[in-house]
């Protein structure tokens, strides 16, 4: 007994019409139209009748599967914790990818690089930490801390924005220092001295 054609068809063989491409995407025909045409689809092709776009499944739901890896350009930034210009000059000189068609333009995976990497961050602050973390640490307010750093009362280093970044020992001495002097002053004894501000 042979096999029937159908029984041998693989589910992820059959084509779908635009819109069906457009449901499994979330995005609209016309979008699909456009990402066929432009080769977004493998395998993809024009068909009668009228040369409709008649696309594989298993391509259609790879495409679906990179968007689900991707974000906004707004999450981007947050993650990235840059502004509007800056993240328009990642996009502009390639060091991001703004992807077509996509909702959600932005490649998670490559904003993870530049996070993990380092990337982004300046050669003399790296290793450093920005204001606000090193603030969070010592249960500051981050204005509180930049007045300090102003008056050489922490080491710090500016960047050319006139951003802070704190070393990490540095912040630690400075904790340890300011719980010993709260603590020497409830008990009455002169408080401890602050770490110098050595950069």
């Amino acid at each position: 007994m042979t096999a029937s054609a159908d029984s041998l068809s693989d589910p992820s063989d059959e084509l779908l019409s635009l819109t069906e491409v457009g449901r499994i995407l979330g995005t609209t025909r016309m979008t699909v139209h456009r990402m066929a045409v432009a080769g977004q689809f493998e395998g993809a092709y024009q068909g009668p009748p009228r040369k409709n776009w008649q696309i594989p499944r298993a391509s259609a739901e790879r495409v679906a599967v990179e968007w689900s890896r991707r974000i906004s350009t707004g999450e981007a930034a947050a993650m990235l914790g840059v502004g509007t210009d800056k993240f328009r000059e990642l996009l502009r000189t390639g060091v991001l990818t703004r992807h077509r068609y996509s909702p959600h333009p932005i490649s998670i995976d490559e904003v993870q690089h530049l996070i993990n990497t380092g990337a982004l961050t300046d050669p003399v602050h790296r290793g450093r930490i920005p204001t606000r973390q090193a603030a969070q640490q010592l249960g500051l307010n981050p204005n509180t801390l930049s007045h300090l750093a102003t008056a050489d009362r922490i080491p710090a280093t500016r960047d050319r924005h006139g951003r802070w970044w704190f070393s990490p020992g540095h912040v630690e001495l400075y904790r340890h220092a300011r719980t010993a002097s709260r603590d020497r002053s409830r008990s009455g004894e002169p408080p401890v001295a602050l770490p110098p501000t050595r950069r």
